[in-house]
């Protein structure tokens, strides 16, 4: 069954409107199915097809059509839910599909939240696990490179330290590669599309550190 549990009107400066509507259909089986279909207003338009948008299907909890709404309503129209009143109007439609998935739906935000949270936790207890053998030997590696802070010409705001991004590329080389870099590397990091871009290091005597001499005999004494 595909129920509509929401419609946005939307227009531009032209004098141009449309429609979008979202459906939510219950897949049994296969959860649910969110698609989004818009509509064009202009009468004179008659040519006009209706487009429709990628649906997102395997939904099987509120807090999941909550996410997916929210995406494809904000990548649709600009809007956001939390932003709006289009939650509250999603969940009364819902409510009449299914009055356990719009109650899920309406704490959408706070379990997503917790989900979010969970999954962080998650994602640095494997980062330790991963760094854990090298975390001294990086931390006292870095010691080497310069703590004053970067700047832009010109600037006075700090983009980090050579310490800082030295470390940081470390760390994402031996959680990427499962050891420490060995050798000629460019030291490069990148998060979220920015980060930083420096000069080549020698990591050969970083990697001497796993097999030094007090390592040799740690290792014959076990």
């Amino acid at each position: 069954m595909k129920w509509k549990i929401l419609t946005v009107a939307d227009g531009n400066m032209a004098g141009y409107s449309w429609r979008w509507n979202f459906y939510l259909e219950d897949k049994k089986v296969g959860g649910y199915t969110l698609n989004c279909e818009v509509l064009d207003c202009e009468e004179i338009d008659t040519e006009h097809e209706s487009t429709t948008i990628e649906p997102v299907a395997g939904l099987r909890h509120g807090a999941d059509v909550y996410d997916a709404l929210d995406t494809m309503l904000s990548e649709a129209t600009g809007y956001r839910l939390d932003e709006t009143e289009l939650a509250t109007k999603a969940a009364a439609e819902i409510a009449k599909l299914n009055a356990n998935l719009a109650d899920q739906f309406k704490r959408g935000p706070e379990i997503l939240e917790r989900r979010h949270a969970a999954a962080a936790r998650k994602a640095d207890a494997q980062r330790d696990a991963k760094l854990g053998p090298y975390r001294a030997i990086i931390d006292e590696y870095v010691m080497k490179f310069s703590d004053a802070p970067l700047r832009f010409p010109g600037g006075f705001a700090s983009y980090g330290t050579q310490r800082l991004w030295a470390k940081r590329f470390i760390e994402q080389f031996v959680i990427d590669n499962g050891q420490l870099p060995d050798g000629e590397h460019n030291i490069n990091f990148k998060v979220g599309g920015t980060g930083y871009s420096g000069a080549p290091h020698d990591f050969s005597d970083l990697k001497l550190k796993l097999t030094g001499p007090n390592v040799r005999r740690r290792r014959s004494s076990s």
